[in-house]
């Protein structure tokens, strides 16, 4: 973990309301799939405290995050341009775990859960090793084109049909295969728990990627804190995630 300010190389707007900030790192700095970075979006104090945000790729002395406008402080960050200073805190958090070689990896993501499901699969296709990505939205304006996903060939779903089929990502997952998959996801709660439950039916392991508010980002402020599956015991989102086996965590 390492705190810094790095120049940003572009911020791009890749669907409606959605922006893939690239920065320059050094050669040294390593971020893994599913970990994230804190950014200081102003100066001023306002807003005050630094936003995670987690990355969707880290390679040849670049690294990039993919966000959504909603609010003040990704406005901000929206209007940050290339050559601009980012002050960043990275990179913290755990990875995603990898599949056996005998397991298909099914990696689902929804809204701003694109950056680290596609990481990931960017990791998978680089070893070789056998996945399925699924990428959903509630409209296809709300999907970059099909160009930025390069060759990693999404299945796509949207819930009123304008891009790829009709439902969610869920609808399109089978319910079969020759031997239990792994499964990924990120992005809306209600979308996670669904993975989990097909998850749950084919006794097969499911990692999400957990999305909550950070003070700290580090740990110390318990601000972040998840339930666990007792319903007794948390745990913190920045320091023992943000990824989680989805049978630790209690769902509502």
């Amino acid at each position: 973990m390492r705190a810094e300010i790095r120049p940003i190389i572009s911020n791009r707007e890749i669907a409606e309301g959605y922006h893939e900030l690239l920065f320059e790192v050094d050669e040294d700095f390593r971020a893994e799939p599913g970990q994230f970075t804190t950014i200081r979006i102003s100066a001023s104090s306002t807003p005050l405290l630094r936003r995670p945000f987690a990355f969707a790729s880290c390679a040849d002395r670049r690294a990039s995050i993919i966000y959504q406008r909603r609010g003040p402080g990704t406005e901000l960050l929206a209007g940050k341009r290339e050559g601009d200073e980012l002050d960043i805190i990275a990179p913290l958090g755990n990875r995603w775990p990898l599949p056996s070689t005998e397991e298909t990896a099914i990696l689902v993501a929804g809204g701003i859960g694109m950056g680290p499901i596609l990481f990931l699969a960017t990791e998978l296709q680089e070893s070789g090793r056998p996945a399925q990505l699924y990428i959903g939205a509630r409209t296809g304006d709300l999907l970059p084109e099909e160009s930025f996903f390069g060759d990693l060939n999404p299945i796509l779903a949207t819930d009123d049909g304008s891009r790829g089929t009709r439902g969610t990502v869920a609808d399109l997952i089978p319910k079969k295969f020759p031997a239990p998959p792994r499964f990924y996801a990120c992005g809306p709660e209600p979308m996670m728990r669904a993975v989990h439950d097909i998850a749950l039916e084919l006794k097969a392991p499911c990692a999400v990627s957990m999305e909550q508010t950070m003070a700290c980002g580090v740990g110390a402020c318990m601000g972040c804190v998840i339930r666990l599956a007792d319903g007794e015991e948390y745990a913190r989102v920045c320091a023992d995630g943000p990824i989680f086996e989805s049978r630790e965590l209690l769902w509502s």
